[in-house]
């Protein structure tokens, strides 16, 4: 199902509605085929594909940490 993304991308609306600074990022065994600007136009930061590679997850991770601690 092409649409297998709908469900994880509404949670992340809804995380957002709670806590807008909250940073979202998505990660799935299966590639999902929206478009980077459409998931930053929908709150969540970064999508990563499992397996994770450790470098690009601690890269993602550091950022978003980095990112909300400035914003406070």
């Amino acid at each position: 199902d092409k649409d297998h993304w709908r469900v994880p991308v509404a949670l992340a609306a809804k995380l957002r509605e709670i806590k807008a600074t909250l940073p979202v990022l998505l990660t799935s065994a299966a590639a999902i085929e929206i478009c980077s600007k459409k998931l930053q136009s929908l709150g969540i930061r970064d999508f990563l594909t499992k397996p994770w590679q450790r470098e690009r997850l601690f890269s993602v991770l550091k950022e978003a940490f980095d990112d909300t601690r400035q914003r406070g």
